[in-house]
């Protein structure tokens, strides 16, 4: 499971099919389930296929909805949906 995205590189090169990739998430029980997610980001999917060296980086969290009326899915699968609302164009993988 992948996002696909445009990305600017700290250095200014910009890579129209840099692929996301969710490699963390943990969660955390306090006042109520927070989850914590990171990745990285890889230039193109040869890139990532290919064990090349990751161009960024990123991290996400949000609260887990535990009502039950909450649809309960893959954990992964609801990091890269959080992720998608900072890259709304981003097209799955």
């Amino acid at each position: 499971m992948t996002l696909v995205i445009e990305y600017e590189t700290p250095f200014g090169i910009t890579c129209s099919s840099a692929v996301c990739v969710i490699k963390d998430v943990v969660c955390r029980k306090d006042d109520n389930y927070k989850v914590i997610y990171t990745g990285k980001i890889y230039a193109d999917a040869t890139a990532y296929s290919g064990e090349k060296g990751a161009i960024g980086a990123f991290h996400g969290d949000f609260t887990l909805d535990i009502t039950n009326e909450a649809d309960q899915t893959n954990l992964v699968r609801q990091c890269y949906a959080d992720l998608k609302l900072t890259y709304p164009n981003g097209i799955d993988g």
